[in-house]
């Protein structure tokens, strides 16, 4: 009910041109930004798919009368890199498989990991941490402690930004391997992404581990790629993570397949069709025990089922 006056309040202002705008939108963006949770409470990757566009287009909106909002550019931030990856790469996967470069879901990937990252880097700007100094800070060794000076550890919302905004840096990086300016940038998103994972180790319920794992997996020995380091941290998240079903689909897609790897893969399958079938059912039903999967990994399980999906889908010509 708040949200929906606050919406109806912003409306009558931003009609209006008058100087109550600013407190308008001011007043609405917290409230967006504390509801942005739910959106990873969300088990219907269909209903996401659906849903997320428009809310991000209002949140661009309030962002064009108030460009330096913190909270809008946080909202932003988290949004578009959840969308990019949760849905666009996600549509992307079943092409990529394929070597199907060129694809209009890779497209769409990129455009919206792009505005994730350009958010983020306002966000993070307006908070004193710019490109160039985490560049800098990174070639001598005291990333870690650059970003401390300017951002907080105590603070969720400079965690998830500097998170996010590293992941749709290294997203971004992937699906754009021929651009040899981002590339050469992904040290810098492994920064901020490493920066959040040392403060709080278990942010996201081990979607941290699984990012560092991601960045040692893409690139290449020579670049800094570390296989056995990143299949040891996918197998500790995946310990300390059961419920986390995306860790083992990231390991199978980045790890087993270029490897032709089946006989572990059929190990894995036999476990994530038990996994998933548990979470089709699920759904709420008065008197039945409530699921105990954390809030936060709901949208993240149902991405990780439609990449497993498009991959069982093609594993005779993976394996």
């Amino acid at each position: 009910m708040k949200l929906q006056w606050g919406l109806l309040f912003l409306i009558f202002c931003l009609s209006q041109s008058c100087s109550i705008k600013t407190i308008a939108i001011n007043q609405l963006a917290p409230i967006l930004s504390e509801a942005s949770p739910r959106l990873q409470k969300e088990k219907n990757w269909e209903y996401f798919r659906n849903a997320t566009p428009g809310s991000l287009q209002l949140a661009e909106v309030l962002n064009e009368a108030e460009p330096e909002n913190l909270d809008l550019l946080a909202l932003l931030t988290k949004g578009f890199a959840a969308y990019g990856y949760v849905v666009n790469d996600t549509e992307f996967l079943a092409d990529k498989l394929n070597d199907e470069d060129e694809s209009p879901y890779k497209t769409r990937a990129i455009l919206n990991l792009a505005k994730a990252l350009q958010y983020g880097m306002t966000y993070l700007q307006a908070k004193g941490v710019t490109y160039q100094g985490i560049l800098e800070a990174g070639r001598n060794g005291r990333a870690s402690q650059y970003l401390t000076e300017s951002l907080s550890k105590e603070e969720l919302v400079d965690l998830e930004t500097a998170f996010f905004t590293g992941t749709a840096w290294l997203l971004l990086a992937n699906l754009k391997k021929d651009d040899m300016v981002i590339v050469s940038q992904v040290p810098s998103a492994f920064e901020l992404i490493s920066w959040v994972c040392q403060a709080r180790p278990d942010f996201q319920n081990g979607l941290c581990p699984t990012m560092q794992a991601v960045y040692f997996l893409a690139r290449p020995p020579t670049l800094g790629g570390k296989p056995k380091k990143a299949v040891s941290l996918l197998t500790s998240a995946m310990k300390a993570n059961p419920n986390n079903l995306l860790i083992p689909v990231v390991l199978i897609e980045w790890y087993l397949i270029p490897r032709g790897d089946k006989k572990t893969y059929e190990g894995f399958k036999s476990r994530l069709n038990k996994a998933f079938d548990v979470r089709l059912n699920s759904f709420y039903v008065p008197g039945k025990p409530p699921d105990k999967t954390p809030d936060n990994l709901h949208l993240f399980n149902a991405m990780a089922e439609q990449r497993y999906l498009t991959i069982l889908k093609y594993e005779d010509d993976l394996f």
